[in-house]
C-alpha cells in the first residue's frame, strides 16, 4: 500500500445535504484511491453530519470523521491537521463541487521541493441568475476568484493569497509556522476571516513559493440568503475587521493603511460615489477596519491611537468636498453606534475620537 501523499479536511457545521455532495466529489478524484484520503470534521453539528459521513465507511478511499466541539473554523482546521496522515494537507468547503483532476493538480505543483503552499481557482455555482448589481469586484465577498495576476505569474505574491475553499500545505509547514489562528475564522455568526494569510505571510517571508495550480478548480455553490445587498453589505463589514485582526497580529504599522483608506473614503465620497454599492461595500471595509482597532485599542498605546488619530483626521481633513462634509454626520452615527453595541470599558483613546466627531458636526 502506498504511503498517503494528500489529506483532503473537510470541516462543516449543520450542511449535512451539502457535505455528501462535497465528499462524493472528492472521492470521483481521478488520484488513485489509495494516495489519499478524507478528513471531515463535524465542528459541532447538530443535523446527522456524523450519519452522513458514516455513509462513506465502504469507500475504496478512506473517509474519517472527527468531533470538534470548540466552535470555530480554525479549531476545526486544526483537529483536521492533528489527525491527517498525507504529506500534503489540503482544504476545501463543505459546499463545492470538485473538477475530476482538482486534488491531482493541485498536488503535482508540490513536485518543486520550493513550493510550500498552492491554491487554485475558486469558481461560482449560482442558485439562480446572478443579481444585476453583483459586479465582478464584489465576488471575492462570495469567495470566488480566478486569481488573475496569480495565474500570469503561476504563484501568489502578498497581498494576494489562496482562499480557504482551494488551498493546500506541505505539512511541516504547520511544524514550522504552527497552527491556524483561533482568533480568525468563522464561529457561528461571527464572519471572520482571513486564518489562511497569516500562514501564508510566514511562508513568504521565508522564502517559500506559494503556486497557482491553475487546473485545480473549485465549483462553490452559493446559497440564495448570501444573494442580498444586505448579506453582502455586512459580510463587507466583517472583512474590514478581519484585515486588521491580520495587521495587529504581525505587527504591521497600520499607518499606511489606515491613510490609504482616508483617501480611498474621500475619493468615494467626492466623486458622488455613494450610490455604487461597491464603493457602499468598501466604506464597510474602512468603517468595519477601524471599529476592530478601536476594540484593541488599550490606555497608553501611543502607536495605535495615533494611527486613529490620523485616520480622523484624513477623513474630516483632506477633502473639502460637500460630498464629505455631508458623510460626517453619518460616520458620527456609526461610531456612536459601534462603541454603544459592545461591553468593553470605554477607553480614553474611544473618548477622544468620540470628542473629535463630536467638534466637527455643526
Amino acid at each position: 500500500m502506498n504511503k498517503v501523499k494528500a489529506s483532503v479536511i473537510v470541516c462543516t457545521y449543520n450542511r449535512a445535504e451539502l457535505l455528501r455532495s462535497s465528499i462524493q466529489s472528492i472521492l470521483e478524484q481521478d488520484l488513485p484511491q489509495d494516495a489519499f484520503e478524507v478528513i471531515v470534521v463535524d465542528n459541532n453539528s447538530k443535523d446527522g453530519t456524523a450519519d452522513a459521513v458514516r455513509q462513506f465507511n465502504a469507500s475504496a478511499v478512506a473517509v474519517k470523521y472527527f468531533f470538534e466541539s470548540r466552535q470555530g473554523l480554525s479549531f476545526a482546521r486544526n483537529t483536521g491537521i492533528a489527525n491527517a496522515a498525507g504529506e500534503i494537507i489540503v482544504f476545501t468547503d463543505d459546499d463545492i463541487e470538485a473538477d475530476r483532476s482538482w486534488l491531482s493538480s493541485l498536488v503535482a505543483v508540490f513536485d518543486d521541493r520550493a513550493v510550500s503552499c498552492a491554491g487554485g481557482p475558486i469558481r461560482p455555482i449560482w442558485p439562480g441568475k446572478r443579481p444585476d448589481w453583483l459586479t465582478d469586484d464584489l465576488l471575492r465577498y462570495l469567495t470566488v476568484s480566478e486569481f488573475g495576476s496569480a495565474g500570469e505569474t503561476g504563484a501568489f505574491k502578498g497581498p494576494s493569497y489562496p482562499w480557504g475553499a482551494n488551498i493546500a500545505f506541505r505539512r511541516d509547514v504547520f511544524e514550522t509556522s504552527g497552527l491556524f489562528p483561533v482568533n480568525l475564522g468563522r464561529s457561528g455568526a461571527s464572519l471572520l476571516s482571513n486564518e489562511e494569510i497569516m500562514l501564508c505571510r510566514k511562508i513568504e517571508r521565508s522564502g517559500k513559493k506559494i503556486a497557482f495550480a491553475g487546473n485545480a478548480v473549485i465549483h462553490h455553490k452559493i446559497p440564495a440568503e448570501r444573494l442580498s445587498k444586505s448579506w453582502f453589505y455586512h459580510r463587507a463589514f466583517w472583512q474590514g475587521r478581519s484585515e486588521a485582526i491580520t495587521d495587529v497580529e504581525a505587527q504591521f504599522n497600520m499607518y499606511p493603511r489606515l491613510r490609504h483608506h482616508a483617501g480611498d473614503w474621500a475619493r468615494i465620497s467626492g466623486n458622488r460615489g455613494t450610490g455604487n454599492f461597491s464603493s457602499i461595500c468598501y466604506k464597510q471595509v474602512i468603517l468595519g477596519y477601524l471599529f476592530q482597532l478601536m476594540t484593541s485599542v488599550e490606555n497608553g498605546d501611543i502607536r495605535k491611537l495615533r494611527t486613529l488619530r490620523t485616520f480622523i483626521e484624513a477623513i474630516l481633513w483632506e477633502s473639502r468636498s460637500e460630498a464629505i462634509l455631508r458623510e460626517r454626520d453619518e460616520l458620527q452615527r456609526q461610531m456612536h453606534q459601534m462603541v454603544n453595541s459592545t461591553s468593553w470599558k470605554i477607553t480614553e483613546p474611544l473618548r477622544w475620537i468620540s470628542k473629535m466627531l463630536a467638534k466637527y458636526r455643526q
